[in-house]
């Protein structure tokens, strides 16, 4: 049975890539593994995760690591891409494409967002990137075009899709509004609830202060406070606030941040 090796850096990756886990499992022997923050979360997921550490890895300089990967002799390597600036563990994704190339292993870069494309394969002090996977995948032609025109190869970009959306909308169903009523009930919303979701984002974590940007995820959920403090009141009476957490997010201080804030209305996280 081929072995594929998958490792993950960040969350988003993760979860964009989960399916083809799903559907890959039984074909091949897959052994996932990445930052502690990935694999717990992935285990929440039923994924058997193992940590860089509980594989024998060791990140940095002074390890063998061409001994370690020959060992473990994948025949595929998958791996996501992050900000190389915002976390120094993220070299462990280029140190798996160069080890891939030295024992002439395919390896695939999944590149998950339209953003940073070369802070996800360049170092601060770097212009061009030093090494480059086999296959850099990305979500659609946007992206594709966006890295192209930063100089990468066209022939190594491959618009992969995100196979998570894929599997959310093969799961799409068309309810009424009696259904929707009664999932509505069923998570504990009141009758004729008007639901707000806001969906966070560790900006501050990943890319640093209000200073720098003009917002992060905390002055934006205050923003959105502020702005519902304004409806009338028959619409804040019935008014639920559902704010959905990153998984880097510290949900404490996001509670108490909102709480602070005082809404006059139900809100949850």
């Amino acid at each position: 049975m081929k072995k594929i090796l998958i490792s993950f850096q960040q969350v988003g990756g993760a979860n964009a890539l989960l399916p083809l886990f799903y559907r890959w499992k039984t074909k091949y022997e897959i052994i996932v593994t990445g930052k502690k923050l990935v694999c717990d979360n992935l285990k929440k997921n039923g994924v058997e995760a193992r940590y860089f550490s509980e594989l024998g890895w060791a990140v940095g300089e002074g390890y063998n690591k061409s001994k370690w990967f020959e060992e473990l002799s994948p025949d595929m390597v998958i791996t996501d891409t992050i900000n190389l600036s915002r976390d120094p563990e993220g070299i462990a994704c280029r140190e798996l494409w160069e080890l891939s190339n030295e024992f002439q292993v395919p390896s695939l870069a999944y590149v998950d967002c339209w953003w940073g494309y070369s802070k996800r394969f360049c170092l601060p002090q770097e212009n061009v990137p030093p090494i480059l996977p086999d296959v850099i995948a990305v979500v659609d032609e946007l992206a594709k075009d966006a890295m192209v025109s930063k100089g990468f190869p066209n022939d190594r970009i491959s618009v992969l899709g995100n196979p998570r959306f894929e599997m959310l909308a093969s799961k799409l169903q068309i309810r009424d509004k009696k259904e929707i009523y009664d999932i509505k009930k069923e998570m504990g919303f009141m009758d004729n609830a008007f639901v707000l979701v806001f969906v966070s984002q560790p900006i501050e974590k990943a890319m640093g202060s209000a200073e720098i940007w003009g917002f992060t995820e905390k002055t934006t959920i205050c923003a959105v406070i502020d702005v519902l403090k304004e409806l009338p009141e028959q619409i804040k009476k019935k008014l639920m606030l559902v704010i959905v957490v990153h998984p880097e997010d510290d949900v404490r201080e996001l509670r108490k941040i909102v709480e602070q804030h005082k809404p006059c209305f139900s809100f949850s996280l």
